[in-house]
């Protein structure tokens, strides 16, 4: 792996020492380390001998996306779907209904036109906001072109992480992969590692929910959205440093 190393002064003949090497990778996916290489200038660092060894247990890593700052993008977003009403009392702004005042209730919400039209005082409740249900799809170059959709599955991960942390449930459609809409840390962890492998040659699978509000996220060069609720246009959002 590029960039990957650790340095040791010296070593006895046929010792063993355990080292740590950093890595830091540069694109998502899967990463595979099959083999290390040693080198050594010894004895007088004249010229470098160096000797490839296989793993007897090759490791696999699974790169996630890169975090971008979507943060006001999600706020946007959020308030051009609008509120989604529960259809029963709760916080909200909403006015649900009216019903007859009970101890406890606060005075600042009377009717006081219906209680004074009544005889009885009456007290005005709001309607609850759910949590939407949302399928971010994710619509990539033909071309394949590794930076601007490398780019586009960074904004679509962040995205899903800040509206999962807001209580939404997201889903997911992208080439090669589907998952439904559902809230949590499974599900952030589900929507990450399948952004992760995602491979922009594959087909793209049905939409995974009928009735979820549907955000295309969009690479540069992608085709255009036929049906959504919402747009992103990733070329808008910074690329990750």
């Amino acid at each position: 792996l590029p960039g990957a190393g650790a340095f040791e002064l010296r070593m006895e003949p046929r010792s063993k020492k355990s080292v740590d090497a950093c890595f830091v990778p540069q694109r998502r996916g899967r990463h595979t380390i099959a083999a290390v290489r040693a080198v050594t200038g010894f004895p007088f660092g004249f010229f470098e001998k160096e000797k490839l060894a296989d793993l007897d247990a090759p490791v696999d890593l699974v790169v996630l996306p890169a975090r971008v700052d979507v943060g006001n993008l999600v706020d946007d977003l959020l308030a051009r779907l609008g509120d989604a009403p529960a259809r029963r009392a709760g916080p909200g702004d909403e006015l649900f209904g009216l019903r007859p005042f009970r101890a406890g209730d606060d005075p600042r919400r009377l009717a006081w036109r219906r209680s004074a039209k009544t005889g009885r005082l009456v007290v005005r409740e709001t309607e609850a906001e759910r949590s939407r249900e949302l399928v971010l799809d994710v619509l990539l170059p033909g071309d394949a072109d590794p930076d601007r959709t490398d780019h586009a599955l960074d904004v679509a991960a962040s995205l899903a992480e800040d509206l999962l942390a807001s209580g939404h449930a997201v889903g997911l459609r992208a080439p090669g992969c589907a998952l439904a809409p559902s809230a949590g840390a499974r599900q952030r962890s589900a929507l990450l590692h399948a952004l992760a492998l995602v491979d922009a040659r594959a087909p793209r699978p049905e939409l995974p929910a009928r009735r979820a509000a549907v955000v295309a996220v969009i690479a540069e060069g992608a085709p255009a959205p036929t049906a959504c609720a919402a747009i992103v246009d990733a070329t808008r959002v910074p690329r990750a440093t």
